[in-house]
């Protein structure tokens, strides 16, 4: 199982090492998918060194490989949000307006925290400046958005007046309704892996009752199991999404069968 991660790694990382290459002119979105894909190809490398720990070093005072299994599951709630984000801004069943409206309120969101959070750090900067213009810059092109003007006062003055407001669809349960994805294993997921994001007493529990083969054994399961899986359908929306010339992957066979395999585990249940 777990050469099948490697192999789908392998295949992220020679995509965006050509894409990267090419310096071929791209769009926005193209822009967006492709740093989805580096992003959860990274998380993916990550867990994969978790799964297959090398064994501590000669100065550590242990001297076996150790089974991080609450981290594991903490980057899988990463990779899993990060997926869902990515569907979200990437829909290609999504109107173009209302798919610029998506783009434009998630890049103000992120000019908005960078001004937030150099603010608590009091930092100045030209480039701060400069981004204060371009949040305005899309304050007035998401008011001259189709799909932004057929909202009710109410509703646009949510995103005008709160420029941290991005998200259209108001909650995380509801953005995983079309993903493709079974319903049952994304309540699984978000109810599980939560519990080891927020550090709260069921995974203490868990962690604490386990010994090192049973972290071990545990590991190659669901971890394994969703790593593979999230980045098959990082891949599949990859190439989707992505505009720029990305034939020659989407046409490999082998890469299109453990694309597909993936895609109808996380469908069914």
């Amino acid at each position: 199982m777990i050469e099948r991660l490697k192999y789908l790694i392998n295949k992220s990382v020679y995509i965006i090492d050509q894409i990267a290459l090419s310096q071929s002119k791209v769009s926005d979105y193209d822009i967006l998918a492709f740093s989805f894909l580096k992003k959860n190809t990274i998380s993916c490398i990550s867990i994969l060194n978790i799964i297959s720990p090398i064994k501590s070093q000669d100065n550590l005072s242990y001297k076996y490989s150790i089974y991080d299994i609450n981290s594991s599951f903490i980057l899988i709630r990463a990779l899993f949000e990060s997926y869902v984000n990515m569907f979200y801004l990437l829909d290609t069943n999504l109107t173009e307006d209302e798919r610029e409206l998506r783009y434009l309120l998630w890049k103000r969101h992120a000019f908005v925290e960078r001004q937030k959070i150099s603010e608590y750090k009091g930092l100045k900067d030209k480039k701060l400046d400069l981004e204060k213009n371009l949040i305005e810059d899309l304050n007035i092109r998401i008011k001259s958005n189709s799909f932004f003007n057929n909202f009710s006062d109410k509703q646009k003055s949510k995103y005008l007046e709160k420029e941290w407001n991005w998200d259209l669809l108001g909650d995380f349960s509801t953005k995983t309704t079309n993903i493709g994805i079974n319903k049952k294993r994304v309540d699984y997921l978000y109810k599980f892996l939560s519990n080891y994001s927020h550090s709260q007493s069921y995974a203490f529990m868990q962690v604490s009752e386990l010994t090192q083969e049973d972290a071990k054994s545990l590991i190659n399961g669901t971890p394994l199991l969703y790593t593979i899986s999230f980045l098959a359908k990082t891949l599949e929306l990859f190439f989707q999404s992505y505009s720029g010339n990305v034939e020659k992957f989407k046409q490999d066979a082998k890469l299109k069968l453990e694309i597909n395999h993936w895609i109808n585990w996380l469908q069914n249940i």
